[in-house]
């Protein structure tokens, strides 16, 4: 029944898209994917008085009337509160230290700092930034266009940035790291003028710093690479897309005894009988202890279609390499926008962010459109990056921060 609904969507979103004459070149690279117009936010039409297909829930407090806790941001009836953006910024990327400490990064080059009551520019470089990560307050790396940058400083409103000894032929996509010493990149780019992927490894300040950052044998699978997570060095997931941004793969490492990392391909069974579309890119993933993955399906490079994948990292034949996932455990019920970043605490509390202001929660059982409008009109900003610590999670996109508190109060 699912895959009915999904072709009978598909055939109205093709239908939309020819009509307009949207034939739009695809990257694969996160952030660059077109919206659809002519497609309403829930993938049918939107009505007024918030009914099916809108966010508006009967029932719910006003939202009119809402603010957080310090009375100072308007939050949606699921408590999503909307913080002020210092620029127009289309937001990418969030990471925070859990004790306070928030910094976000921009398509514009800005680098946000939460102060404890509004983001401040805290620097700016020259061309977008994709990603960030941190292994504390005062210790951050951002990456975009244009390299990677390290940020240190006595305190986190002292945290200055300087270009790492790397000189980028590709855009850095994802970070992500296990300690101040052990952090990792990985960046490409795959269309149809050409395909180069990194992946990047930083072990710690060298006496030439031009060997600070170094490329990890991976790279020699070929594509671009689109995400980099892991839940400790025993757990290490790297994805690629290939073939002009059509078909993502997948790899899992373990450590190899010597202070490397063994990757071997990880396969996903993406296909949706009868419609030839396979699993075109990957945006991330967590270890809850099931892994779960995020991605997008592509028709031909001009429509993306949320999806994601759930799994046992070792699966019971002990047969290692052979993990097998299957396209069961999808993205809700709305196919027709893409997903953009995944967080998670546990198998029962995994949150998705995506196009024209998606967010969702699987609660492992079932999934659930969050409400995250503040007025009567539909949100339907792109969302691209999710964080959450043990008091809140954090959400940006396109001109917006978005704050919900998760701390259970006495």
């Amino acid at each position: 029944m699912r895959h009915s609904r999904l072709s009978r969507s598909l055939a109205s979103i093709i239908f939309v898209a020819s009509s307009a004459g949207a034939l739009i070149s695809m990257n694969a690279c996160a952030g660059n994917e077109p919206a659809l117009d002519g497609v309403s936010p829930d993938g049918g039409s939107t009505p007024a008085d918030g009914g099916a297909g809108s966010e508006i829930a009967d029932g719910g407090p006003s939202v009119d009337a809402m603010a957080d806790a310090d009375g100072a941001a308007p939050c949606s009836p699921d408590g999503f509160c909307h913080l002020p953006v210092p620029t127009p910024d289309s937001l990418r990327a969030v990471w925070g230290d859990d004790a306070g400490t928030v910094w976000a990064v921009g398509a514009e080059g800005n680098i946000l700092r939460w102060n404890g009551a509004a983001f401040d520019v805290q620097q700016k470089v020259s061309s977008p930034l994709y990603a960030i990560w941190g292994s504390g307050p005062t210790d951050i790396w951002v990456a975009g266009e244009s390299g990677i940058f390290h940020g240190q400083g006595a305190t986190s409103a002292s945290v200055s940035f300087t270009a790492a000894a790397y000189v980028p032929t590709v855009p850095i996509r994802s970070i992500h790291g296990f300690g101040p010493n052990d952090v990792w990149f990985a960046g490409g780019v795959s269309d149809w003028e050409r395909e180069e992927g990194v992946v990047l490894r930083y072990t710690g300040p060298k006496a030439d710093a031009g060997t600070e950052l170094e490329h990890d044998p991976i790279e020699a699978e070929g594509g671009g690479f689109t995400a980099v997570w892991g839940s400790s060095r025993e757990d290490m997931w790297v994805a690629s897309s290939t073939q002009s941004g059509q078909i993502a793969r997948v790899f899992h490492g373990r450590g190899d005894g010597a202070g490397g990392t063994t990757f071997e391909e990880v396969e996903i069974k993406a296909d949706i009988p009868d419609m030839g579309l396979g699993l075109s890119e990957v945006v991330g993933g967590i270890h809850v202890p099931d892994t779960f993955i995020a991605g997008n399906i592509s028709w031909f490079g001009f429509m993306y279609l949320g999806v994601v994948w759930s799994g046992a990292t070792h699966p019971p034949d002990g047969d290692a390499g052979a993990v097998v996932w299957g396209n069961d455990d999808l993205w809700g019920e709305n196919w027709a926008f893409a997903v953009r970043g995944i967080h998670g605490t546990s198998r029962n509390d995994v949150w998705f962010v995506g196009e024209t202001g998606r967010v969702r929660h699987f609660d492992g059982a079932k999934w659930s459109l969050a409400r995250v409008t503040i007025d009567k009109m539909p949100f339907v900003e792109d969302l691209y990056g999710i964080w959450g610590g043990s008091k809140d999670i954090w959400i940006v996109g396109d001109k917006t921060v978005l704050r919900k508190s998760t701390e259970v109060k006495p």
